[in-house]
């Protein structure tokens, strides 16, 4: 070990130099030069310069006229409290990232989440959270090589409401289980809208107070297709430009198209390549045209429609009133058509 102690007006200087049998270990020096003042092994120690200004350097931290660094292996924490409310902003860095920490003021008590928002900063990416003010996860949004994705939490069961996500594989929204109001009152939705490579496709689904689902319609949107259903009823339009209707009261498949009875369920028409076709409320066939154009009739089918008129003759005391009944019947077979009209004079 070597030591000198110089005492000069610059100030005082002391050094201490330690060696082993071959070589210098380390040297440290003392300096105080009134308004400047330093302490240091090598050329690692602290610093207060003339300008009141604290430097340090190190190779774990160091602090210059540029800024703060740390370089710990294990985590380093600034932070600056309120002792009175327990409010604080810390950073917590270590070799992983850094946290950036804000809570509201609070009582020891509290919930340490209470009123605290923190960004963690990381090699994959961003994260922030944001909890109410009582401590329960409000928020969450993360922005990493993959993509960004924002989260709404109902902070009563921890599940998420409300998610938007942005990657490369393309954008998604949903909402879950979002309360109704007006008419539709204690009901639930849920809705998610999707736009990727595929197209853009979309639902909602409306669920009772019970929680059963009441029912869900969809929107796709394909490029050569697309359809629009509630369940398994709507419309579509597939990739050969065909269009086609499926529904309780009508469907339309193919070249086919179909009227039923919403309520039995029962073909009242159909028209399609072969012709028009005619059925009474039982779905049994009563009649149609056919593709040519020809009539085609149930055998024995009539229509009889009655007409009366009132028919006067003379003039005077001769005058005298008819009454003129009109009947017009037309029997159908396969025979052919029958028109008769028989007039009755009253």
């Amino acid at each position: 070990m070597s030591t000198a102690l110089y005492q000069n007006s610059n100030g005082i200087s002391a050094s201490a130099t330690k060696k082993d049998e071959n070589e210098t270990v380390g040297t440290s020096t003392l300096t105080l030069a009134g308004d400047s003042a330093s302490l240091k092994v090598g050329n690692y120690g602290f610093t207060v310069d003339s300008n009141n200004n604290v430097l340090f350097s190190g190779k774990n931290a160091s602090l210059t006229s540029t800024g703060l660094t740390v370089n710990g292996t294990g985590t380093s924490s600034i932070k600056s409290a309120n002792a009175t409310t327990e409010a604080y902003t810390k950073n917590d860095i270590s070799s992983a990232g850094m946290t950036t920490t804000a809570r509201g003021g609070k009582y020891p008590s509290d919930n340490d989440n209470k009123n605290k928002t923190t960004s963690a900063v990381t090699y994959t990416g961003v994260t922030d959270t944001v909890y109410d003010d009582g401590g329960n996860l409000k928020t969450k949004s993360s922005v990493t090589t993959s993509g960004i994705t924002n989260t709404v939490y109902d902070v009563n069961t921890g599940n998420a409401l409300a998610n938007s996500s942005l990657t490369t594989s393309g954008i998604s929204n949903t909402t879950t289980d979002l309360a109704m109001t007006g008419t539709n009152e204690g009901k639930k939705m849920s809705t998610a809208l999707y736009q990727n490579s595929n197209g853009i496709s979309a639902s909602a689904t409306k669920k009772g107070e019970d929680g059963a689902t009441i029912g869900t319609s969809t929107l796709t949107l394909g490029g050569d297709s697309a359809s629009l259903k509630v369940g398994s009823y709507g419309f579509a339009v597939d990739s050969n430009n065909n269009v086609s209707i499926t529904g309780d009261n009508a469907t339309l498949s193919g070249s086919t198209f179909t009227l039923k009875d919403a309520k039995s369920g029962k073909t009242v028409a159909s028209l399609g390549a072969s012709g028009l076709s005619i059925n009474n409320a039982d779905g049994i066939k009563v009649g149609g045209i056919s593709n040519t154009g020809n009539l085609m009739v149930n055998d024995g089918m009539t229509v009889t429609d009655k007409y009366d008129t009132t028919v006067s003759s003379g003039s005077g005391n001769n005058a005298t009133t008819y009454t003129k009944g009109i009947t017009a019947t037309t029997t159908t077979s396969y025979a052919g058509i029958t028109n008769k009209i028989d007039t009755t004079l009253a």
